[in-house]
């Protein structure tokens, strides 16, 4: 299991700069303006790929949640939850799938606070010291590097070796920070979509459905059809868990937010509270 989702990780994200523009197609860092994508271009839901849920649901007979809910099936389910997408109980070190999911909504909160060249400045205000000494302003890959480190989103070497000076040392810098919180934004979504994909196709099918298979071919003969249901079942209540503990995770960082911000973060708050009014449970529009 360790070997197959690290393989799916490292297979599917995009190598470098090039490859993850191609993946966003006409979703651009910049506008045709060459401003940067502001965040109202961003929908949280749709960029997470998530499904009608209800609709989902109601498509599937009630005897395949039935099945899913007797206590030794639950338990196997939820156990595979665990150890592929909150890994609470887990040989993986790695960011869970709420993790990645607040990340973005951190992200967004520090996009909304960055609105103009002053705001910026304060941000990419970083220096280094040579060898020698000497005290110079970070390159275009280390001010990336910066940037990111606080949201903790694990990215591959190969893809911040590819954040080039030329596609980002051209742009104001309130254009250039968007630009980096864009692409983590991405990025992330990115991995979240990996998550899902190993969970729905990997795990669940060769962890707990074929091993149901094999312990019952003698006594039934399963339908195809019993199957993919089985698996869709299973995803379901996978994304009604992860919603679940999204929400739980969610309410807690505002909260966070609300009582450590001091008066002086004024304008963060606002981002905060504009990010937070957007995402709800009950807001279709996002």
């Amino acid at each position: 299991m360790k070997a197959d989702w690290a393989l799916a990780i490292r297979q599917t994200l995009p190598k470098n700069l090039d490859e993850y523009k191609e993946l966003q197609q006409n979703e651009l860092f910049f506008d045709n303006n060459v401003r940067p994508a502001g965040i109202d271009s961003f929908n949280f839901i749709r960029d997470l790929q998530w499904n009608n849920m209800e609709k989902e649901i109601e498509a599937i007979p009630v005897s395949i949640f039935r099945f899913w809910d007797q206590k030794e099936m639950k338990e196997k389910l939820f156990h595979c939850m665990e150890m592929n997408l909150f890994f609470t109980d887990s040989i993986h070190r790695c960011q869970s799938i709420i993790h990645m999911m607040t990340a973005m909504i951190k992200i967004r909160c520090k996009m909304a606070s960055i609105q103009n060249e002053e705001d910026a400045s304060k941000e990419l205000d970083f220096k280094t010291q040579t060898e020698d000494g000497t005290i110079r302003n970070l390159t275009i890959k280390e001010e990336f590097v910066k940037v990111i480190k606080e949201f903790k989103i694990p990215v591959e070497k190969e893809f911040i070796d590819s954040i080039s000076e030329e596609y980002f040392s051209k742009h104001s810098m309130v254009t250039r920070i968007h630009g980096y919180l864009n692409i983590m934004y991405k990025y992330a979504g990115k991995e979240f979509d990996i998550m899902i994909e190993h969970f729905t196709n990997t795990a669940v099918y060769g962890f707990i459905i074929e091993d149901i298979l094999v312990t019952t071919v003698s006594k039934l003969q399963w339908n195809q059809n019993v199957i993919l249901f089985l698996n869709r079942g299973a995803t379901a209540i996978m994304y009604m868990e992860v919603w679940k503990r999204f929400l739980m995770a969610r309410n807690e960082l505002f909260k966070a937010a609300n009582e450590t911000l001091n008066a002086d973060d004024e304008s963060f708050m606002k981002a905060v509270h504009t990010v937070r009014d957007s995402i709800n449970e009950n807001n279709t529009t996002l």
